[in-house]
């Protein structure tokens, strides 16, 4: 009956894990794609991977055996798989062969290890956080006064038309813009007149009279540099919690495995502290203690030696997970680079335009005028 619950209840997890990534990875094809490459890395790539890595932990945790006990001689069936239970929830520790059991591990001055029980938790946080500035940058888009998910789509739509139905679409679109812009300038004016009818300050007045405020009052431009930023703290940010998370005393866990497997040194080429205590490739057990209430409350207590095979798993999961962050972080670096040089550099930009309009057909680039903004 127990198991026929944790199958059922597995099932329910892995439909909404599904489901979940389904929407994810169809958000921007059949809807709109309001967003770049660099920003899907993180909010769908990276969701769909943590997702599948979420299944596989949780699959091999409820339905796998993540913990093996070596129990007494004595115990039977039931006894193993109560102590297998008891010391898969409680936090084991290591205590090196060359010393003796203590009577009541501390630990301060015991290795305990923590936390294998709560990763597909951990994972399924990691995937959040990283749809989360996908989240903001839909509202904040929203209040710009954009419909971008109906332009993007209908733009992205029009080479579909005839030449006629393409010509009224664009046409549209345009008509569509000009009075989002229309709107926005008058707005601006609106502003400016308030801040002339009072005393401002130097700094204040030089941005008006040189058009600076045009900039500052692009919400669309603002937000989308906003979002960028968010991806790039998160991904930051979750690989250097990674790093804290895993015990390491520096951020370069990936590469020094690596390092360790070209180096032959195929018995310690794991460095991950939280999971594994890897005592220089000496043992990979450890040590369990339990208490058991018998009549005329006798109570027994029991240390047992215990192997955790899911570690194995796991420390592969992170391995891939910590290269997939330090490259998330490159590309989402270089992303909001790239958006700041083309949104402050304004040759860049137009370069762009021209080159995009020429090889769509749109313009002859020879016959395009020098300065034509």
């Amino acid at each position: 009956m127990f198991y026929w619950w944790i199958f059922e209840a597995l099932e329910h997890v892995a439909v909404f894990l599904f489901d979940a990534a389904a929407k994810v990875s169809h958000h921007g094809h059949d809807g709109a794609c309001d967003d770049d490459f660099y920003d899907r890395i993180s909010r769908r790539y990276s969701v769909i991977l943590l997702v599948i890595f979420t299944m596989l932990v949780s699959t091999k945790q409820y339905v796998g055996e993540p913990i093996a006990c070596f129990c007494p001689a004595h115990f039977t069936g039931t006894h193993v798989e109560y102590t297998n239970n008891i010391c898969w929830v409680s936090n084991s520790y290591f205590v090196s062969f060359d010393r003796l059991l203590p009577k009541y591990p501390d630990p301060k001055t015991e290795q305990f290890i923590y936390f294998y029980q709560y990763v597909p938790f951990i994972l399924v946080t990691q995937a959040v956080f990283f749809y989360i500035p996908s989240l903001i940058w839909s509202t904040l888009n929203t209040k710009s006064g954009y419909d971008l998910g109906m332009l993007v789509t209908q733009a992205r739509i029009t080479d579909t038309y005839t030449s006629d139905i393409r010509e009224t679409s664009v046409q549209y679109l345009a008509r569509y813009i000009d009075r989002i812009l229309e709107y926005h300038r008058q707005k601006r004016i609106e502003y400016f007149d308030q801040l002339r009818s009072i005393k401002y300050s130097t700094f204040l007045s030089f941005l008006i009279r040189n058009d600076h405020m045009t900039m500052c009052d692009n919400h669309l431009m603002w937000s989308f540099l906003l979002t960028k930023i968010l991806y790039l703290l998160n991904a930051l940010g979750q690989l250097y919690l990674l790093n804290l998370f895993l015990g390491n005393d520096y951020h370069m866990y990936g590469f020094a495995v690596i390092r360790s497997l070209f180096r032959g040194n195929n018995e310690n080429w794991t460095v991950i502290q939280r999971f594994e205590l890897q005592m220089k490739g000496k043992t990979r057990t450890y040590l369990c203690n339990f208490a058991v209430r018998n009549l005329a409350d006798n109570i027994h207590t029991y240390t047992v030696q215990c192997s955790l095979p899911i570690n194995l798993f796991n420390e592969k999961i992170f391995l891939i997970i910590w290269f997939w962050l330090y490259f998330t972080t490159l590309f989402t670096l270089f992303g909001f680079i790239y958006w700041i040089i083309s949104f402050f550099y304004p040759k860049f930009y137009k370069s762009n335009l021209i080159r995009y309009l020429s090889s769509m057909k749109r313009i002859n680039i020879h016959h395009f005028p020098e300065d034509p903004f």
